[in-house]
């Protein structure tokens, strides 16, 4: 056998060495193929990682899912800084609805995503998810307000206190996000305990004035006298037509009846009546605690009686608008003076 038949020919080695080559095209080709159809892609704008074919995927792979949950957390996280500059505390969410969110956009993200797209993913992952802040609440009137700091609830309770001084009730509360109260409803609460504090300060003005009147009518009064020092503690109190009560309402000779009841002196029920007790007294020898009685009707007969407190006053029930009061001791026509001590 020679030589030439022993070693291939040059033309099998060129053959063999196509072969080759074709083998190892249709490799790089075949790797090629398995690079175009699974890469990803840094989103510049954004720094966060995007996959390039999601349209494209018959199922979600391990190494995809990844992919994905490093977007929507990143999207998630940036979203929560933006709502914690906004003033929200402590903003979390609930993940329940990642896969959701994967099975939603897997035939809607196209392979390259422009700004728009990119925005429209990013909307959609932030609504799919239910975020949840960390309230300041205070308790106002059984209505729970509620804030995103505890700033904007000092400030609030700032302007109530000026109106309405109470400890209230002030705790922190773990709630759906967009559940703070609006501006309007607590200027609205503002403006009531504003009216209400007005209201009072109003009504307080008015006791007041009250009470320096009756301050004022008591000067001259003979203090040491038991029986005026307890009827001018009623002054003010109301008038009450049949009435005997010294709290609740009375009328002039059921005024009269009751002081003297409390110092174990029965008197009859009847101004006309009354008029017949005790002794008779000149009004030049008039002392405290004595009885005046007086006719409403020109002297004919005797309609009404009050007690003499000294200083040329008297206490007594006048009339239903105004009530238990003192005024001078000559108002009407004196028809006896009588001393029942």
């Amino acid at each position: 056998m020679t030589v030439s038949e022993i070693l291939p020919s040059p033309k099998g080695i060129g053959v063999r060495n196509l072969y080759k080559k074709v083998i190892i095209l249709f490799t790089i080709f075949l790797f090629s193929l398995t690079t175009i159809f699974s890469p990803t892609k840094v989103y510049q704008s954004i720094g966060i990682f995007i996959p390039n074919n999601i349209n494209r995927y018959t199922y979600i792979s391990d190494e995809n899912t990844k992919i994905e949950e490093k977007l929507v957390k990143r999207v998630v996280n940036n979203y929560i800084k933006k709502l914690e500059k906004q003033g929200y505390e402590n903003v979390s969410y609930e993940q329940s609805a990642f896969l959701k969110i994967l099975n939603k956009y897997q035939i809607q993200i196209p392979s390259k995503l422009t700004k728009n797209n990119f925005y429209n993913l990013e909307n959609g992952i932030i609504h799919t998810y239910d975020y949840y802040a960390e309230y300041n609440t205070i308790k106002i009137d059984d209505t729970i307000y509620y804030f995103k700091n505890l700033k904007d609830l000092e400030s609030f309770k700032e302007k109530i206190i000026k109106y309405d001084n109470k400890d209230y009730d002030i705790n922190i509360i773990k709630d759906s996000l967009g559940k703070e109260t609006s501006e309007d409803i607590l200027n609205k609460v503002i403006s009531q305990k504003e009216k209400e504090y007005k209201k009072k300060l109003a009504i307080k003005e008015k006791e007041e004035q009250q009470k320096n009147i009756k301050i004022q009518d008591l000067s001259g009064v003979a203090y040491d006298n038991p029986i005026v020092n307890y009827a001018i503690q009623f002054n003010g109190n109301p008038y009450v037509y049949g009435g005997t009560s010294l709290t609740n309402g009375a009328d002039c000779s059921g005024f009269v009846q009751s002081i003297y009841k409390h110092f174990g002196i029965n008197l009859p029920r009847r101004a006309s009546i009354q008029a017949s007790s005790g002794k008779s007294v000149k009004y030049s020898d008039i002392q405290p605690g004595d009885l005046i009685f007086y006719s409403g009707n020109g002297g004919k007969s005797v309609t009404h009686v009050a007690i003499y407190i000294g200083g040329g006053k008297i206490i007594h029930a006048q009339t239903p608008s105004r009530g238990i009061g003192i005024t001078t001791a000559n108002m009407m026509v004196i028809m006896s003076i009588r001393r029942v001590i």
